[in-house]
């Protein structure tokens, strides 16, 4: 067996280059990290020691049988440093290892950002209690930077409100979130030149630049509303404050951000009180006793029960107890929502008006049973006034299976693989099926099988660390399962990163998580970006992952 502590890799690099931190988070060299004496990174197994030890006209690289000759992949990485380093998560948009494998990524310390939280023009009040929230876009899409303080209650030695450790070079959006409830949230942006001061104080509006506002929900009975939301809207349809009603009185009261000079109030019941579609008032001016009144139901509306039984093929109720039923009508007077569970008898209770509805039915992902996505119409019978009685067949999920093999044909000894149900909703629709990632795991013949909702999906193996095979991902389109669907993975010839991370002196860093992205953008704003694969330093400083060789550059989606 070789002794790793002496053995040297066969390939290294010898140049280095930084990219401003103005533009991307990290500086990033490619050097020497790791070459003179190279430690197998913690959890992974020696793969071989020479060429003489890979087959295929694989080579020996890092103790792993890799292609030969440059690979021309490249990838996004998202960096995580362990909290006790005093480090920030950061990002690098471009890794290429076109050079080759080896690479430093070298992370930029945190600013320190002091200052205190007050009032304009208030010289008595010191700080201001809260939370303060810095968010910045990142190189990886939908991956952005997000930075937390909490504001004290008074100054420290230091006579400074808040400490905020942010990266440097880039400007974040930021919001104050006072302890006090009764005042909204403050916006303001933090340059990258506030930054680089280390100080930057708040100044939110004096109290008696407040808009404050007041009334009640009310029938048009006079009978009180209690326990319905009430989020009070800018022309632009932005939030300027939530509030709810009283139980008992129905009155409510916010407080809005200075100069609002009318406001509407959208306004939903709530879910045990009086039933009546959302509504939104017409603009108000700002008052202590506004009256908000709901608006009357259509002629002969009235409100129902509508009992929605699930059922299975499954003996007794199995599968149909336990889940949730939501759902949301698009009705004359307005959009109304109602969610219950199903009971030991599958059977769930919605007190909601007659119309049309959109519905979902939840499953857990263990379940054999898929979640539902349908429409109903819940209007009661002249026999039961009150009631409407409806059924809701749960189906089957499909499987999903297939071999996993490597690029010699082999079938992949272990491994696991997650399918990702992308969120799919056509126009007009409010509601979506969104289960949990489903996970399987590869056998030692290279086959794996589970069963999912029936949809769109994005699918990763990551085969076990001791086969010497790189993970891979379905295209960027997707992979449609409709019924029972064989879907093999014939992976890629492997290569390998060898990643070293340091802190800002120069010192290698342990537990730092390194996560490699595909460079293509999500679909969607909200997304998950398409994760290659992760690791975590070991004890040297570097970790040692499997990736997909690309022996030529890619012009199109190469997966």
């Amino acid at each position: 067996m070789t002794n790793l502590s002496s053995y040297r890799p066969s390939r290294r690099s010898t140049f280095a280059t930084a990219i401003g931190a103005a533009s991307v988070a990290l500086a990033l060299g490619v050097g020497l990290a790791g070459c003179e004496s190279v430690d197998v990174a913690a959890g992974a197994r020696l793969m071989c020691s020479s060429d003489s030890g890979c087959d295929g006209g694989l080579v020996c690289d890092f103790n792993y049988c890799v292609a030969p000759g440059d690979n021309h992949l490249w990838l996004k990485a998202r960096v995580v440093p362990p909290t006790t380093s005093g480090l920030l998560a950061q990002q690098v948009p471009e890794l290429s290892f076109a050079t080759g494998p080896d690479l430093l990524i070298h992370l930029l310390a945190p600013v320190v950002v002091r200052g205190v939280v007050r009032p304009l023009g208030d010289t008595l009040t010191v700080n201001v209690p809260g939370e303060l929230e810095v968010r910045a876009d990142g190189e990886i899409k939908n991956l952005g930077y997000r930075f937390t303080a909490q504001v004290s209650n008074g100054l420290d030695e230091n006579d400074d409100g808040y400490v905020l450790r942010v990266l440097p070079g880039r400007d974040y959006r930021g919001i104050f979130r006072p302890a006090d409830g009764d005042l909204p949230p403050f916006s303001f942006t933090m340059t990258a030149a506030d930054v680089a001061s280390g100080r930057y104080e708040v100044l939110l509006p004096a109290a008696a630049d407040y808009v404050h506002i007041a009334g009640r929900v009310r029938q048009l009975d006079y009978t009180p509303v209690g326990g319905a939301r009430i989020v009070a809207l800018a022309d632009d349809d932005s939030v300027l404050g939530v509030a709810n009603s009283e139980s008992s009185r129905g009155f409510f009261s916010m407080t809005l951000p200075p100069g609002v000079a009318h406001v509407r109030l959208s306004v939903s019941a709530a879910a045990d009180g009086a039933v009546f579609p959302d509504f939104v008032t017409e603009a108000l001016d700002p008052g202590e006793d506004l009256d908000v009144r709901v608006p009357a139901l259509p002629a002969g509306t009235e409100p129902i029960d509508a009992v929605l039984t699930v059922t299975t093929d499954a003996r007794g109720m199995d599968g149909a107890t336990g889940l949730t039923v939501t759902c949301v009508g698009n009705l004359a007077g307005g959009t109304l929502r109602r969610t219950a569970t199903t009971r030991a008898d599958g059977t769930a209770t919605l007190h909601t008006l007659p119309g049309a509805y959109e519905c979902l039915v939840t499953t857990a992902n263990d379940s054999p049973f898929a979640c539902w996505h349908g429409f109903l119409t819940l209007a009661a019978g002249a026999d039961a006034p009150g009631l409407v009685e409806r059924s809701i067949r749960l189906e089957r999920r499909v499987p999903l299976f297939g071999v996993v093999r490597d690029a010699l044909g082999k079938p992949v000894d272990g491994g696991t693989l997650l399918a990702s149900r992308r969120v799919e909703r056509a126009a007009g629709e409010v509601l979506a099926i969104a289960p949990p990632p489903f996970k399987a795991t590869v056998g030692a013949d290279g086959r794996y099988q589970l069963v999912v909702d029936p949809g769109l999906y994005d699918v990763r193996v990551t085969p076990a660390p001791e086969t010497g095979a790189p993970p891979t991902t379905t295209p960027a389109a997707g992979v449609r399962v409709t019924a029972g669907l064989e879907l093999p993975f014939d992976l890629p010839e492997p290569g390998i990163a060898h990643l070293t991370v340091a802190d800002p002196d120069g010192n290698y860093l342990s537990g730092v998580t390194i996560e490699l992205y595909w460079p293509d953008a999500p679909d969607a704003a909200g997304d998950e970006p398409p994760l290659l694969t992760k690791g975590v330093t070991g004890d040297q400083g570097f970790v040692d992952l499997l990736i997909p060789f690309w022996p030529e550059p890619a012009t199109t989606d190469a997966r």
